[in-house]
């Protein structure tokens, strides 16, 4: 599929002939994904301003042409760069990558597409900024704005990112902008403070939705705190995880923890932080799950769940009082309980060797990751990037790109109540289903608040190896319509999944439908991604 002469002139007319690429090896770069795809893109188009992105818009009208937005594309297990259907241009907004505004002292920073976690990183650490930006482990160069559309989330405070946006401004399909909230107000105060404006807050529909192209959005940013402590702890068992967890809700609903800030982990994803695949200790053949459990440093043998906790507190007397109520709560309740402030973090780098030959744990390199350079402070991390090399042989590269290097990963992303048995629950389903397809269970969950958990399901795989490729792709759609099944209903999807997940009701299908008919009845924005479509066949 190529475009016709006419619309290709006028995308280079309206961003310059060097930033619409049709050139077949380049554009094959943005047909990869973590996983198989068979999708294929006509053009890749980059346009530098909102007023190019609404060109763009009115050349795809005309041309009746589908165009498929992308931030900085590190959507990584759930799509990259590829469009959910096949014949797609990409709208590769990489360009626009600029710190509109930053105010200080109302803690909010204004971004285009293309910013990404470390550049506010950077941005906030060279101001000297009491602020910080909560990140997540994915990839450092990820896109601010996209994954707050995502719905998305980081650690520590104000880490359910989609609920500490404010001030869109949208690209309509029609090419028309709109601003949302009171950012549609001319000269208002509090367009980057206030969550809504007058009348029905349309904000929502552009959180992941393909009914605009969101070109400029306002954040909230976290005030540094004063004092930080990280509780580590480890469940052998369901009675502990069930305990530790119900201790935990109870703490946040009294507001000694903050919402994401509680990070449990299986035992299966910990180890794939721990160490590379043992290719040379099982023979160079993949082994039985359970096996790999052997490889686990000494002193994590054993356990079922290892948890991670952040505590944020203004005042040493606040964090004096926060760590004994968190002591309390877990003591007696889990196996291993660590908690690790400024003073015992310093003394563990100072004692690092002995107590690395006695645990069998690397412990600069944890309390530099887990502490001193910690995601739970803002710090960007490229560990859980290389940890999606488990499968592959040979060294990861410095620079991770497992598209480029066909590293395998999906992602399933169901909600489920924040409580234990429910996390049992989730963990013994995955690993029921991945260890039958020959393939690792590796579950990670996140407090969104205190009354829910996000989990994120990880595969991986070696995309080179057909077999394992088989198997995931299997074991992902297996997972996906099993948990749906059992009411633990997925919170976001990938492109390989927006066909297996949807809501039972069918009036709501029937509005999402409506609402994509109305404000793009030319179907050219990203068609297929999260509208449901596979069920607008059913409607009335």
């Amino acid at each position: 599929m190529s475009l016709s002469s006419l619309a290709l002139a006028e995308f280079q007319a309206s961003v310059g002939a060097s930033y619409v690429i049709t050139d077949r090896s380049a554009v094959s770069e943005y047909e990869r994904a973590t996983f198989a795809t068979n999708q294929k893109i006509p053009s890749v188009i980059l346009p530098a301003s909102r007023q190019e992105v609404q060109e763009c818009v009115r050349i795809a009208n005309r041309h009746k042409l589908t165009i498929y937005p992308i931030s900085r594309g590190r959507n990584w297990g759930l799509g990259s760069r590829v469009p959910v259907h096949d014949g797609c241009c990409v709208l590769d907004l990489k360009r626009m990558n600029q710190i509109i505004a930053f105010d200080e002292d109302n803690a909010v920073l204004t971004v285009e597409p293309g910013v990404t976690f470390q550049q506010a990183a950077d941005f906030l650490a060279e101001r000297k900024s009491q602020l910080y930006l909560t990140t997540i482990g994915g990839p450092p160069d990820a896109s601010l704005l996209a994954n707050a559309l995502e719905r998305g989330d980081g650690v520590g405070p104000l880490g359910d990112r989609a609920k500490y946006c404010t001030g869109l401004e949208v690209v309509l399909p029609n090419g028309e902008c709109i601003h949302t909230g009171l950012e549609a107000f001319e000269n208002s105060f509090s367009g980057k403070l206030a969550q809504f404006g007058l009348g029905p807050a349309i904000e929502g529909l552009f959180f992941q939705s393909n009914l605009g192209i969101v070109t400029q959005i306002s954040i909230w940013l976290a005030r540094k705190p004063r004092h930080f402590q990280l509780v580590m702890f480890a469940a052998r068992n369901e009675a502990e995880v069930t305990a530790a967890t119900k201790e935990l809700r109870e703490l946040q609903q009294l507001g000694v923890l903050c919402d994401t800030a509680y990070s449990l982990w299986n035992v299966y994803r910990f180890l794939t932080a721990q160490i590379r695949y043992p290719w040379d200790a099982v023979g160079g053949k993949v082994a039985p799950p359970r096996e790999l459990l052997n490889h686990l440093p000494s002193a994590w043998k054993g356990v079922e769940w290892v948890g991670f906790v952040g505590i944020y507190s203004p005042s040493r007397a606040h964090a004096k009082a926060s760590r004994r109520m968190v002591r309390r709560a877990l003591r007696g309740k889990v196996s291993k309980l660590i908690i690790i402030d400024a003073l015992m973090a310093k003394l563990g780098k100072l004692l690092a060797r002995p107590l690395q030959k006695l645990t069998g744990v690397d412990v600069r390199k944890m309390l530099d990751n887990a502490y001193f350079h910690s995601v739970f402070l803002g710090h960007p991390t490229k560990l859980e990037t290389g940890s999606i090399y488990w499968r592959k042989r040979g060294a990861t590269p410095p620079d991770c790109n497992p598209d480029r290097d066909r590293s395998g990963l999906h992602w399933v992303c169901p909600a489920l109540p924040f409580e234990g048995a429910h996390i049992v629950c989730v963990t013994r389903t995955v690993e029921e289903i991945a260890i039958r397809h020959g393939l690792e269970p590796m579950c990670m969950f996140f407090n969104m608040n205190q009354w829910y958990l996000k989990s994120f399901i990880v595969i991986m795989f070696d995309q080179e190896v057909p077999e394992e490729a088989t198997a995931a792709s299997k074991c992902h759609d297996e997972i996906v319509t099993t948990l749906d099944r059992m009411g633990y209903s997925m919170i976001r999807l990938g492109i390989q999944s927006m066909h297996l997940a949807a809501p039972s009701e069918q009036t709501y299908i029937n509005v999402i439908r409506s609402l994509k008919q109305t404000l793009d009845p030319n179907d050219i924005l990203s068609p297929g991604r999260y509208d449901f479509r596979h069920k607008w066949n059913g409607s009335a």
